[in-house]
């Protein structure tokens, strides 16, 4: 039997109204983000998912999934340094936010390419 990891790391992660914190990790519990950390070593039941994961709301993935032409607005924030806390605002909003894997993702310019497609993380 396969066991279902609950941890995914890539090289971006995107907190959607926020910005973009370089090589991080996202723990799951529920199909809900439980925690996010930075990637600094090889961790255990860690799964890497190459482009980025992205962290939309209910409301945001609804978005994504039912009008892709108007998800842009989705990418355009910016690359933030990990500076250990997020603001309380943010940080109080992440047991709401679902876990999802965009590829293929240009990783310079931050932003879907053609045929970008996004599931939703286990």
């Amino acid at each position: 039997m396969m066991e279902s990891h609950t941890r995914y790391a890539s090289h971006f992660l995107l907190l959607p109204g926020y910005g973009y914190l370089k090589q991080m990790a996202v723990e799951l519990a529920g199909g809900r983000v439980k925690r996010i950390f930075p990637l600094m070593h090889e961790c255990e039941d860690t799964v890497w998912l190459p482009g980025l994961i992205a962290l939309p709301d209910a409301d945001e993935w609804y978005r994504m999934s039912e009008e892709p032409c108007t998800i842009q607005p989705l990418f355009q924030v910016p690359l933030l340094p990990w500076l250990g806390d997020l603001p309380s605002s943010v940080a109080s909003t992440l047991i709401h936010r679902m876990a999802c894997h965009v590829t293929p993702f240009d990783l310079i310019l931050l932003q879907p390419v053609d045929g970008t497609r996004h599931r939703l993380l286990p």
